[in-house]
C-alpha cells in the first residue's frame, strides 16, 4: 500500500471502531484487527513479524522504515470527528447494510465516488427510490438522462476522409452536482446496468415518453384458446355455487356485484387441484395455477375467500376507507362519528331482532302451560342457495362444466328454532325452466302455505326478512300482509326488514347446517335431499311440493296500492283496528307514520277468506332442456335413479 492508501486505510478502522463501542464483540475485532496490521498485540507490545523464506533460507525480522514509522505516529494522532446520520453499529435496516457493503467494496473507479457520500444520504435517497411505481421511477430517470446524455459527436477514420457519426453513446453521470462514475449512478438510483442500457436507448430513439412493453396489445404465442378459459370461468362458477356463501350487498364497488364467500379453510391451490383432475378425466386441456389465479381474478373478482375480517357491510366498508384516508383531524372525527352511529343504529335493530325471538319464546312457553294457542310469535324467512341434483360427496369432475337439476330451498324459521325448508325443483316451479322461483307469487304462496298448515294460528306474527326492502316483490308481500289482517287471519302482523350488511340471522344458521350435510352426502333425487336436509340437524325439517302456487300479484294488485319511497322504511305494521293504513318506521325506535294502502274506491270490507286468486299450474321443463339433462347428467346419476331425475325426453 502507498502511505495515503494506508492513512485512508485507518482512518476509516478507527472510525467504524468510534461507531461501535456499545458492541464490545465488534469492537474486539477491530482491536484484534487493528494490531495485526500494526504489528502490536493488545496490551501494546510489539509482536514478531512473520518470517518468510528467502533462498539462503536466513529468517529476517520485519521492521518499520522512517517513512513508516511517521505514517504511523500520524495514524496514532487522528482525531475521529462524529460520523453523520446513525452510526453504522445501529444500522439494522437491510438498506443500510446494502450501502455500507458496497461502500466497502467500492465503485471500482479510479475517483472511487463513494467517499463524496456519507451512508445516511445514499440509504434515504435509495428508499425514496424504491417508494417510486416502475413508471414513476423511468420518467424521473429518462429526465436525468436527458440532460446527462451527450452528442455522440464525429470521428474521422484513418483510412476514410468522410466524417462519420458516432454509435456508442456518451454520459457524464453527475448526483447532486458530484460528478460519478455508471456504476455508482445505479446504485444511488437502485437499478441495474441493462436497465440503465434500456432507458439510454430508449431517450435516444423515442425520446422522454412513457416506455411500453413491446407484446402490448399483442396476443401471446402461448396463451391459452378462449375455450379453454371458459371451461375455467364455468368451473369456478358451479363450484362457487355449491360451496359459496352470496352476500346481499356489494363491498368495494365491484360493478355493483355482491360478493360470495367460499370456506376459509379452502385457498385457490385446492381449487385448482379440483379443476385440474376435472379437466383431466374428461380429457380437456387445463390452465397452470398462475393462469388460472389471473383468470379468476380478471372474470369473477366477487368469488373471494373468506376471511376472519370479512365485512359484508358496504356501508362498513366506506367508513373504514375513508378514515384511512382522511387527512384533518375534523374530518376523522366527522368521519368516526358517522360510522359510530351507523353501528348504533345497526345493534339496535340486532336488538330489536333478538327482544322478538325472546318474545316468542316466552310466548309460546306460557302458552304450553295452559294448552292454549300462542298470543306471539317471530318468523323469519329467506332463500338459500340453490344446490343440484345429482350431487356426491366424491363429486365428478367433469360435472362441474354441466348445469344439472337446480333445486331452490326456501326457509320459514321460528323462534324455537325450528325451520320448514320448502324444497322445489325446476320442473315444479312457476315459470319454466325454474324460472320466477323469486317472485312476489312464489313468495307468498309459500308463507301462505306454512301460515296456514304449519303455523298454529297465532292472532300476532313478526316477520323478519333479510332481504333488500327495495325489491319489487315487496310491494306484493305488504299487500299480502294487509289482505291476512282485512280477512281475519291475523290481529296484527309486523314486517321489519334487517339491515343490508348487518343481517346474519337464525335461518342463516340452519341454512349453514343444511350446507354442510349436503357436501358430504350423496342426492341424486329429491327424497335424497329430504333425508339429507331432515338429518343436517333437529332445527330442520322438508317440505316437498304439493302446495298450490297462486296469481297473488296480480289478485293484490287490484285493490292495493305500492308504498312509494319503501326503500327508506326498515318496519311495517299492519293491525286489524286500523284495516287498510300501514304503520311504517325508518328505525326501530322512530315514530311511526301512516300510509293508506287501499286504492280509491276499494272498501276494507269487501275481502273474504274463502276468495283466493287463481291457481297456477307448474309449467315444467322445455323439451331442450329435457333433452340436455338426459345427454348430458344422466350418466352422473347411479344408474337405479336415472328414470327418476333424468327421464327421456318422451316420457317426460
Amino acid at each position: 500500500f502507498s502511505r495515503s492508501g494506508i492513512l485512508n486505510m485507518a482512518y476509516s478502522c478507527k472510525c467504524v471502531a468510534s461507531s461501535v463501542v456499545a458492541d464490545q464483540d465488534t469492537l474486539e475485532q477491530i482491536r484484534q484487527g487493528e494490531s495485526d496490521f500494526y504489528g502490536v498485540d493488545s496490551s501494546g507490545d510489539e509482536l514478531e513479524a512473520p518470517s518468510r523464506t528467502t533462498d539462503d533460507s536466513e529468517d529476517e525480522t520485519l521492521s518499520f522504515s522512517d517513512d513508516e514509522a511517521s505514517t504511523r505516529r500520524e495514524i496514532d494522532s487522528m482525531s475521529v470527528p462524529t460520523p453523520p446520520g446513525p452510526s453504522l453499529g445501529i444500522l439494522s435496516s437491510i438498506d443500510d447494510e446494502e450501502v455500507v457493503h458496497e461502500f466497502e467494496k467500492g465503485c471500482g473507479c479510479r475517483e472511487n465516488c463513494y467517499e463524496q457520500f456519507d451512508v445516511s444520504e445514499v440509504s434515504e435517497y435509495r428508499l425514496s427510490m424504491k417508494e417510486l411505481t416502475k413508471s414513476e421511477r423511468d420518467m424521473f430517470l429518462l429526465g436525468k438522462l436527458q440532460l446527462l446524455i451527450r452528442d455522440p459527436g464525429t470521428v474521422h477514420h484513418a483510412r476514410s476522409s468522410k466524417a462519420m457519426k458516432k454509435k456508442r453513446l456518451t454520459a457524464e453521470y453527475a448526483f447532486d452536482h458530484r460528478r460519478i462514475c455508471q456504476k455508482a449512478f445505479c446504485f444511488l438510483h437502485n437499478i441495474g446496468e441493462f436497465t440503465l442500457r434500456a432507458l439510454r436507448k430508449h431517450i435516444t430513439e423515442v425520446g422522454p415518453v412513457p416506455r411500453e412493453h413491446a407484446s402490448k396489445g399483442r396476443k401471446a404465442y402461448n396463451a391459452y384458446p378462449f375455450e379453454v378459459v371458459c371451461d375455467a370461468v364455468t368451473f369456478i362458477k358451479n363450484y362457487a355455487c355449491v360451496f359459496g356463501l352470496p352476500q346481499p350487498a356489494a363491498l368495494r364497488g365491484r360493478a355493483n356485484q355482491a360478493p360470495t364467500y367460499l370456506p376459509a379453510h379452502q385457498n385457490h391451490k385446492i381449487v385448482h387441484q379440483l379443476y385440474q383432475e376435472a379437466c383431466r378425466e374428461k380429457g380437456k386441456r387445463y390452465m397452470e395455477y398462475r393462469s388460472f389465479i389471473d383468470t379468476w381474478h380478471k372474470c369473477l373478482p366477487h368469488i373471494v375467500f373468506m376471511t376472519p375480517r370479512t365485512d359484508v357491510c358496504q356501508k362498513c366498508e366506506n367508513f373504514r376507507v375513508a378514515i384511512k384516508q382522511a387527512v384533518s383531524e375534523d374530518e376523522k372525527k366527522q368521519l368516526l362519528s358517522d360510522f359510530s352511529a351507523h353501528l348504533e343504529v345497526a345493534q339496535k335493530e340486532r336488538d330489536e331482532y333478538l327482544a322478538a325471538i325472546k318474545k316468542s319464546k316466552e310466548a309460546a312457553s306460557a302458552a304450553s302451560e295452559t294448552n292454549s294457542i300462542p298470543a306471539f310469535t317471530h318468523l323469519t324467512f329467506d332463500f338459500a342457495q340453490q344446490v343440484f341434483l345429482p350431487y356426491h360427496a366424491r363429486q365428478v369432475g367433469p360435472i362441474y362444466y354441466k348445469v344439472p337439476m337446480r333445486v331452490q330451498i326456501f326457509g320459514i324459521c321460528n323462534s324455537e328454532p325450528h325451520q320448514v325448508n320448502y324444497l322445489f325443483n325446476e320442473k315444479e316451479t312457476i315459470g319454466i325452466n325454474g324460472s320466477k322461483s323469486h317472485g312476489p307469487n312464489s313468495v307468498i304462496s309459500m308463507v301462505h302455505h306454512y301460515l296456514e298448515i304449519h303455523s298454529k294460528k297465532e292472532p300476532v306474527c313478526h316477520f323478519h326478512a333479510d332481504n333488500c326492502v327495495g325489491q319489487n316483490k315487496n310491494k306484493s308481500v305488504l299487500a299480502y300482509f294487509m289482505w291476512r289482517t282485512l280477512v281475519g287471519l291475523n290481529e296484527e302482523i309486523t314486517l321489519s326488514f334487517m339491515r343490508v350488511g348487518h343481517t346474519r340471522c337464525i335461518v342463516d344458521a340452519c341454512f349453514g347446517l343444511l350446507k354442510k350435510r349436503y357436501r358430504s352426502s350423496d342426492c341424486d333425487t329429491m327424497e335424497h335431499l329430504k333425508t339429507t336436509v331432515e338429518q343436517s340437524a333437529k332445527c330442520n325439517s322438508v317440505q316437498l311440493y304439493c302446495w298450490e302456487w297462486r296469481e297473488w300479484d296480480t289478485f293484490l294488485s287490484t285493490t292495493f296500492r305500492p308504498y312509494r319511497g319503501i326503500r327508506k322504511i326498515q318496519h311495517f305494521r299492519f293491525t286489524k283496528k286500523s284495516p287498510g293504513i300501514v304503520f311504517t318506521r325508518v328505525a326501530c325506535d322512530d315514530p311511526e307514520s301512516q300510509y293508506n294502502l287501499l286504492k280509491r274506491g276499494v272498501r276494507a270490507n269487501q275481502f273474504k277468506a274463502d276468495k283466493l286468486p287463481q291457481l297456477l299450474a307448474p309449467p315444467g321443463i322445455s323439451a331442450e332442456r329435457a333433452q340436455y339433462l338426459h345427454d348430458e347428467i344422466r350418466e352422473f346419476v347411479n344408474p337405479e335413479f336415472r328414470d327418476v331425475l333424468c327421464p327421456s325426453p318422451s316420457s317426460n
